[in-house]
């Protein structure tokens, strides 16, 4: 038996995943940021406590995590209801208070301008 619970099993230039048989490790997936708009992401990212203070993990800001997903469904159409449900939870949070500019951006680039409208329609109001 390998002593890492993880293998993996995906791994092109932007992406890699890892898998586990152990079913508490699950699955992990690293971008790899080397884009400009990716490492736009990791400076907006915020550092947040976990495990009780003791550690501390960069976190990205909500339009950026919804940039990711709109990237998701465009590459993947099998995921569009997954990444379309995860997309109007984050809007039904924080809709208002969300950078409609960066996200018309991420829409236009994989060219969802249709779909932002309905979104800033739907959870943009103020």
């Amino acid at each position: 038996m390998s002593t890492r619970p993880y293998r993996c099993v995906y791994k092109t230039e932007n992406v890699t995943q890892y898998v586990s048989d152990q079913e508490p490790f699950g699955q992990i997936d690293f971008l790899h940021a080397f884009r400009h708009i990716s490492l736009s992401m990791l400076e907006r990212a915020r550092s947040l406590p976990i495990f009780e203070g003791r550690y501390r993990i960069p976190v990205l800001t909500p339009e950026d995590i919804i940039g990711l997903k709109v990237q998701a469904l465009s590459n993947d159409p099998a995921r569009q209801r997954l990444e379309i449900a995860d997309i109007q939870r984050i809007m039904e949070q924080r809709g208002k208070d969300l950078n409609w500019e960066l996200l018309r951006e991420y829409f236009q680039l994989f060219k969802k301008e249709e779909e932002y409208e309905k979104f800033k329609k739907t959870y943009g109001q103020t």
